[in-house]
């Protein structure tokens, strides 16, 4: 048996600065609510933050749940944890100023 696999890229990748104010406002929102430090990097994965980031320049920024079970034979995610990073996003969005607290 022949197996041919063709790769094609699907979307372009993005940055954001480490300093930008969304970035940061992310970083004290999740040390607020969760009490952890969110990690600076990159990560490989297909998502429609690349088209807002390149097709219509707004900032963009990927945060969600834990995914220790992502894509796994069995997929879930807790309700605890869509509780916490609700809190998050809300909490980011007093951080970055679009509303108070």
């Amino acid at each position: 048996m022949d197996i041919l696999l063709k790769l094609q890229k699907v979307r372009d990748g993005y940055r954001i600065d480490k300093n930008h104010p969304a970035v940061l406002a992310l970083v004290e929102a999740a040390r607020k609510v969760r009490a952890i430090p969110l990690p600076m990097a990159g990560k490989k994965l297909v998502t429609d933050a690349g088209i807002f980031a390149k097709h219509l320049a707004i900032p963009t920024l990927c945060h969600g749940p834990d995914q220790s079970s992502a894509h796994a034979d069995i997929e879930y995610v807790e309700i605890h944890e869509l509780e916490l990073t609700a809190k998050v996003y809300l909490q980011f969005i007093v951080e970055f100023g679009l509303l108070s607290e």
